[in-house]
């Protein structure tokens, strides 16, 4: 029997009862103003469409296991969450759900100095992991994204990036406990031997390696994270190369791209538009339309920032990172009108320098997101596009979302991050989230983007709960062959889809 909404309140009394005799009390929410906030996302405030009917707060893993129980017993929806900073990315599918927050469970389970690892539990956020190593004094640093209070383990599940260079969570990962939908306990990699020593260590273990199915999906919910820690290297030379004409941004790509695959470059390289680092560090001008393109120059201008601005950083041995400079600098020197930045051409106090060189070499996690929701009204929906690391391919799609933005009346900011051999575009749309017109333009701006990216060969890397059918839907090579995969491991790991359904467009 397929899992169901709770929409009455006999049957939401029942399922209250029966959680707090399994729990206890202080575990289970639900009253209206403690759930409204599971009903969020980032593009708009509580929605009676997304509301649960109640939510846990869990504070082990038996404690999961027992909430998982309970609620096939009920035959009742389960929506997970890592924590409450992944809620605005992450909200329901479906009203009356049982909301499962995780934030209590927020233990680093182990830090490995020497071998350069960690463990953590769900509720662990960026800043909290980078408090606790400098607390220990031990010289390993996180990468960190946009949000120093997202869970580690929900940026690692959405397969998001940092700037250092372990940028690449997905790669990072070693080792994960996960609970299935029918409430067993799994450990993978060689955390499945009994004794292993390697769990942190060797990814793969022995058979199929499953990790990645648990990304970006709903097939169970993951209790223990391994990963990987960057040591602090003995010298780190952060750089920014900016240019002024729109244009440029296809030479100034192709410079980076030998760089990249050759891995003289290793950090996540940021590549944003001025107006993207003047939402980040200004104000935005009063205006019923959007930014014009002469007040986002005079916006890029106010502090200090060029039409495109590139951010990297050469770790090593000192020697090793002088002449990788000197190939770096040569590189982007080159790159008509391009201006190469250092700290000793932009000093410590300049503020984009000083968050984005914090960033890059693995300081303190930086708020890139705040900032953004500030912007325009609170509201935030983000379109990720990816494509290959050529100057072409990239132009084109900036090109492509400024049109679209320029259409809907939505500022273009733009954000690239370039990891390997990819660049994962993303055009933040912001607008008053109180505002339903407002927000209906933004997702039609979304979609728009989402659509004409795909029709020319370019897929989504993420998603925003409004988008995902849409973002999933256009990975339809061979009739979808690859979604209806993705069914068959739901139904076979979850067939009452209890968890999550509809998440990545996975069931519901």
């Amino acid at each position: 029997m397929t899992a169901t909404p709770i929409t009455d309140n006999a049957r939401k009394a029942a399922v209250v009862d029966a959680m707090t005799s399994a729990l206890s009390a202080n575990k289970v929410l639900s009253s209206p103003e403690d759930l409204g906030v599971y009903a969020e996302t980032l593009t708009a405030p509580a929605d009676s469409t997304r509301l649960p009917a109640l939510a846990v707060l869990p504070e082990s893993t038996d404690d999961v296991q027992t909430v998982l129980a309970v609620a096939r017993a009920n035959n009742a929806i389960i929506w997970h969450f890592c924590n409450g900073m992944d809620i605005g990315e992450g909200a329901p599918q479906v009203a009356g759900a049982v909301a499962l927050d995780l934030r209590n469970m927020n233990k680093i389970v182990e830090i490995d100095e020497r071998l350069a690892y960690c463990m953590v539990e769900p509720g662990v956020t960026y800043r909290a992991l980078h408090e606790a190593l400098e607390a220990r004094g031990v010289a390993l640093t996180v990468d960190s994204g946009d949000n120093p209070e997202e869970s580690v383990i929900a940026g690692f599940l959405d397969r998001k990036a940092g700037y250092t260079g372990y940028a690449d969570h997905f790669l990072m990962q070693c080792g994960m406990e996960a609970i299935l939908p029918d409430g067993e306990l799994v450990r993978t990699g060689m955390g499945a031997m009994p004794n292993s020593d390697c769990w942190q260590l060797f990814k793969f273990g022995y058979g199929p390696w499953v990790d990645g199915a648990f990304t970006q999906s709903n097939y169970g919910v993951v209790t223990k994270l391994g990963m990987w820690l960057m040591p602090k290297p003995p010298a780190a030379k952060p750089f920014m190369v900016s240019v002024d004409n729109f244009d440029s941004l296809a030479p100034l790509v192709d410079a980076l791209q030998p760089l990249k695959i050759n891995m003289v470059v290793t950090n996540g390289v940021a590549i944003t538009n001025g107006l993207y680092e003047a939402a980040l560090h200004g104000s935005r001008p009063n205006s019923d339309g959007p930014v014009s393109d002469a007040e986002a120059k005079t916006l890029a201008e106010f502090v200090g920032v060029g039409e495109w601005n590139l951010f990297g950083c050469l770790y090593g041995v000192p020697k090793n990172v002088e002449f990788a400079w000197n190939i770096v600098k040569q590189t982007f020197e080159a790159v008509p009108g391009a201006t190469v930045h250092d700290a000793d051409s932009l000093g410590a106090d300049d503020r984009v320098w000083k968050m984005r060189s914090t960033a890059v070499i693995g300081g303190a996690p930086q708020d890139f997101l705040s900032p953004l929701a500030k912007w325009n009204g609170g509201g935030i929906m983000r379109v990720s596009p990816v494509s290959s690391i050529t100057g072409a391919d990239v132009l084109w799609l900036a090109k492509m979302q400024r049109e679209v933005c320029a259409r809907h009346s939505q500022d273009f900011l733009a954000s690239f991050d370039a990891v390997w051999r990819n660049v994962n575009h993303t055009a933040t749309l912001t607008f008053d989230r109180n505002d339903p017109d407002a927000r209906a333009s933004a997702q039609a701006c979304a979609e728009e983007i989402v659509s004409t990216a795909a029709a020319n060969g370019f897929g989504q890397s993420h998603s925003a709960p409004e988008l995902e059918h849409l973002s999933a839907g256009i990975y339809d090579w061979n009739n979808g062959a690859q979604q209806q995969l993705a069914m068959i491991v739901k139904d076979a790991l979850d067939p009452e889809h209890i968890l999550s359904p509809g998440k990545a467009a996975i069931g519901g």
